[in-house]
């Protein structure tokens, strides 16, 4: 009787595939009368089992785009030969370090806008409101002290790395030697109207969307305009790092530049494209591992 049910389950087993038509694995376990379990594994191509196979494999294999941590030293050798992705590996090991590390530093910001232009020339008696609510410069500084955290201090805010910048993210990026370490300029690609969590800027800046422009921006200038005639334009940003012979960050910069562009806008009862350029650059200086 037991042999009987045991052939039977066998051609079962043997027929799945075709039943259930694709790549599938069916783990059997047949107990025999002493109560040891059998295991029978049947292997075929069932679109369940694709979608779980895949799933699997994402789990276990390491993205490529995985920035480093900061954790561990940067690669040994000359960095000034390496190829772009190795020396963006160490740019961001030794950026994120600072964070992992706890590191003090004093930070100093500037902020300012660059230029205005208004498209209708009809809107010459509303320039001086825009460009008096526009054009301004805004100065910080901040000190972080050894062993404290910097998430909020440093960009990208609320976070425990400063770069997960892959080499898909940047133009180009240059090492030249310099007193036993390097000074690495990261460029990086241009991007519209950025999201907090996915885009470019996510991974390194701080800056601003297209929310900022709405909540804050167009309000400076009593300017009527809706969200979907807004764009933030992104290029020739830059992260710039300076690294002493045992890969520390001595020196730490960031330049941000957006082009804010408000179309159709109503400032008043007239109506006007608004082009606004904004730049900002941070610079971190004096640290303390």
């Amino acid at each position: 009787m037991f042999k009987k049910q045991w052939i039977a389950a066998l051609l079962l087993c043997a027929l799945l595939p075709a039943l259930l038509g694709g790549c599938f694995t069916v783990d059997v376990k047949i107990l025999t009368e002493d109560g040891q379990a059998l295991p029978l594994v049947v292997e075929g191509q069932g679109a369940d089992a694709v979608d779980t196979q895949e799933t699997a494999a994402a789990a276990q294999t390491p993205d490529a785009q995985t920035p480093d941590s900061g954790q561990g030293d940067v690669p040994a050798g000359n960095l000034a030969t390496m190829s772009p992705a190795e020396q963006l590996s160490y740019f961001n090991i030794a950026v994120n370090r600072i964070k992992a590390e706890k590191a003090g530093f004093q930070k100093s910001k500037l902020t300012a806008t660059e230029d205005i232009s208004l498209s209708n020339s009809l809107a010459n008696s509303v320039v001086g409101l825009v460009k008096g609510a526009l054009l301004s410069e805004n100065a910080t500084e901040t000190t972080v002290a050894k062993g404290e955290s910097s998430d909020a201090v440093m960009s990208p805010y609320n976070v425990p790395y400063v770069s997960q910048l892959t080499t898909d993210d940047i133009k180009s990026i240059d090492v030249v030697p310099s007193g036993g370490g390097y000074i690495i300029t990261v460029y990086v690609k241009g991007e519209t109207n950025p999201e907090l969590t996915g885009s470019i800027s996510s991974r390194i800046f701080e800056f601003l969307t297209v929310d900022d422009v709405v909540n804050t921006y167009a309000p400076k200038v009593n300017a009527e305009v809706a969200r979907e005639d807004i764009e933030v334009v992104y290029d020739g940003c830059f992260a710039r790092a300076t690294v002493d012979d045992s890969g520390r960050i001595t020196e730490y910069e960031t330049y941000v530049k957006a082009t804010m562009i408000l179309k159709n806008a109503k400032i008043r009862i007239i109506s006007t494209d608004v082009t606004a350029v904004l730049a900002s650059t941070t610079r971190y200086t004096n640290f303390i591992y």
